[in-house]
């Protein structure tokens, strides 16, 4: 039989297991629109300032745009109508091997500027979607993965799938594209696409316009000097990174 005693250490350990789970991992920079998380079955209103836990799930309606910090100094900005999951982040302050950031793309599009974790261990990082894993090798990207709510510039439905795009000022960056079929790798302003996850993924001749993280409709401004979301011409211009024509030959 249980004492009163041990009862009330039972319960102590197991708030204390709650609060350990739901460990604070990042701040919102800026929030437009319907930006919410979803924590533990309850759905909480982001705004800026807001914390953001380990195992969040975190969601932009229409015409929305989320953009966050992480402890290891990474920043995710979500396009409208878009879904992340944390499936684990983890960051003690340093590179001790513990460190962790997986995602899941679950919707829509994202930018990803990458942080601390990652930079030497790049198995520490990933995205997953239901197409394929996107890894890093010292870069940043844009990703939108396409499930019959894509539309091109002109109007016309995209094809389903998920598009890629690594940006970043160094030319040994790389995203790292994983499926069925292997993994294979892009360099910086090579955009790929790739179809369903037994299809190995194609190098494309141009940045597709989907790839756009920019809120529509809704506007709010930057907070502490933050950018909202960007164009594909805008993050070239901000990042000083030319997006060419890649030819190719340059596809493994």
């Amino acid at each position: 039989m249980k004492t009163p005693v041990s009862c009330l250490l039972a319960i102590i350990a197991v708030a204390a297991a709650g609060q350990a789970w739901a460990a604070d991992v990042g701040r919102v920079l800026l929030a437009a629109g319907d930006t919410v998380a979803v924590r533990d079955k309850q759905v909480v209103k982001l705004a800026f300032g807001s914390t953001i836990q380990d195992r969040d799930v975190l969601r932009t309606g229409p015409a929305s745009n989320l953009q966050l910090r992480f402890t290891d100094e990474s920043i995710l900005s979500m396009r409208e109508n878009s879904e992340v999951r944390i499936d684990e982040f983890r960051f003690t302050g340093k590179e001790d091997g513990s460190e962790r950031a997986f995602f899941s793309l679950v919707k829509g599009g994202l930018r990803k500027i990458t942080g601390i974790i990652g930079r030497i261990n790049n198995r520490n990082y990933q995205m997953s979607t239901a197409v394929a894993t996107i890894g890093i090798r010292g870069t940043h990207y844009l990703a939108t993965i396409c499930q019959q709510d894509c539309r091109n510039p002109n109007g016309t439905l995209a094809k389903d799938g998920l598009y890629g795009l690594p940006i970043a000022a160094s030319s040994t960056s790389k995203n790292s594209v994983t499926n069925a079929t292997g993994e294979h790798i892009f360099g910086i302003g090579q955009p790929y696409y790739a179809q369903d996850f037994d299809t190995r993924p194609q190098l494309l001749l141009e940045p597709p316009g989907l790839l756009s993280v920019a809120a529509k409709g809704k506007t709010a401004k930057p907070q502490a000097g933050e950018q909202s979301g960007l164009t594909l011409e805008e993050l070239s211009r901000t990042h000083g990174v030319r997006l060419p024509r890649p030819p190719r030959s340059s596809y493994r």
